[in-house]
């Protein structure tokens, strides 16, 4: 494999097709016949230019504010192998600057200006302004003014901790596994704080482990886990997801009721309804009865109202940022006032088929309080059936290493 031109033209989908970054690699692990090893090092070089992105932008602007795209993603690749990975031959870079008319003089300057990587921000920023975060931690400059704005002192520790990965649970289905068997067994598991939790620290992908594959143990996350803890689940009542994101919640479900849950899930998003499709195969979700459509015809799946009622609306998804390099690439400002309308939207449909002394489940993977708190305070104000049971704000620096806001809403009943 050319590391280099694979390299570069991956990063091209990504940054300019607007190609995910897993599938971008898939895709061109696939066409170049990449093996393992290779591929390694493929999402290594993609993955580090794009974990800089915006502190290499500002270097790369520094030398030249005019390089065209194919310029630019070569100038990316270079730094992050130059400064962190030193996979690519000095030779290779050679012939693809002079293929794409970049000068030694240039590169001589982009070298001079990136000479200490301990020092690449520029000295004018202090340590505790907007600009300096944004490039200490590739995160875009109106995102961090939300966090800051919202949560003030702890901006730090949020963007020290979107910078390491999650790690991986998996709950226990304890009607075929038992906790501590799994552990003494498993060099590839270990405990967590949390009762009934698995942290997995595997090789490979974990929904390609014998013990997820088993359903053993369903993927989840510790603020999802303290969310239906929370919940008194009946395995003989409906319960309705209605989701526009892709969500592990039926296989869930079924991990702690069983596979013969009444679960009508309705997927307001393709990749919601393929992945659910899958769950509801793989997990063997008898009962499960899958819809796709918008939440503004819910009525068409549900006849009667339901004791639980999960609503998972598209939002900022912060939480992605953790697993993928290119997010915040993706991530537009100008749609954030799109999701908030819809949010609300989502949330009114929702409740008209909430049974009497029925919850009101809202769950956003995200750490912004429009999308949360607000949401929850304008919907109290419209429907005053509804009360607040609980809401809270999941942080990825906290002990349940997540990036959530849950919020449950009882509909009390009439009284004439």
């Amino acid at each position: 494999m050319k590391l280099l031109s694979t390299s570069h033209s991956c990063l091209m989908d990504v940054l300019y097709k607007e190609i995910p970054f897993k599938l971008a690699i898939e895709n061109s692990a696939k066409k170049h016949t990449i093996f393992k090893e290779n591929r390694k090092q493929l999402t290594a070089v993609v993955g580090c230019s794009l974990r800089h992105f915006y502190i290499f932008s500002y270097l790369i602007n520094k030398v030249r504010d005019n390089y065209n795209n194919e310029q630019k993603a070569a100038l990316l690749v270079y730094l992050s192998d130059h400064l962190f990975l030193n996979l690519i031959s000095s030779a290779d870079f050679e012939k693809l600057f002079l293929s794409l008319e970049i000068s030694q003089s240039e590169i001589n300057k982009l070298n001079e200006l990136s000479k200490d990587k301990e020092k690449l921000i520029p000295a004018e920023y202090n340590k505790d302004s907007i600009e300096f975060l944004h490039y200490r931690y590739n995160t875009p400059e109106w995102v961090t003014k939300i966090w800051m704005k919202h949560f003030k002192g702890y901006t730090y520790k949020i963007l020290r901790a979107n910078n390491k990965p999650a790690l991986h649970y998996g709950y226990v289905n304890k009607s075929l596994a038992n906790k501590e068997e799994l552990i003494n067994k498993y060099r590839e598991v270990e405990d967590s704080p949390f009762e009934n939790l698995i942290i997995y620290n595997g090789n490979v992908p974990s929904r390609f482990h014998p013990l997820y594959k088993s359903r053993q143990l369903v993927s989840t996350s510790p603020a999802e886990d303290y969310l239906l803890n929370k919940l008194d689940l009946d395995p003989f009542r409906p319960i309705v997801i209605y989701s526009e994101y892709k969500s592990n919640l039926p296989a869930q479900l079924m991990s702690r009721l069983s596979s013969d849950v009444n679960l009508f899930y309705i997927a307001g998003s393709s990749e919601a309804y393929f992945q659910t499709k899958k769950d509801i195969e793989n997990y063997q979700l008898n009962k499960t009865q899958l819809f796709e459509t918008g939440h503004s015809s819910i009525i068409t799946c549900v006849a009667n109202k339901v004791s639980n009622f999960f609503v998972l609306p598209k939002n900022t998804n912060f939480q992605e940022f953790r697993s993928a390099p290119d997010y915040f690439n993706r991530l537009k400002q100008d749609e954030l006032d799109g999701y908030i309308a819809n949010q609300k939207e989502a949330l009114n449909d929702a409740s008209d088929f909430v049974e009497d002394n029925g919850n009101l489940i809202y769950m956003v993977p995200t750490m912004n309080k429009k999308e949360s708190l607000q949401i929850i305070a304008d919907f109290l104000n419209s429907h005053p059936l509804f009360t607040l049971v609980e809401q809270k704000q999941f942080l990825p620096f906290d002990k349940y290493d997540s990036t959530l806001f849950i919020a449950i809403l009882r509909k009390e009943a009439k009284h004439d």
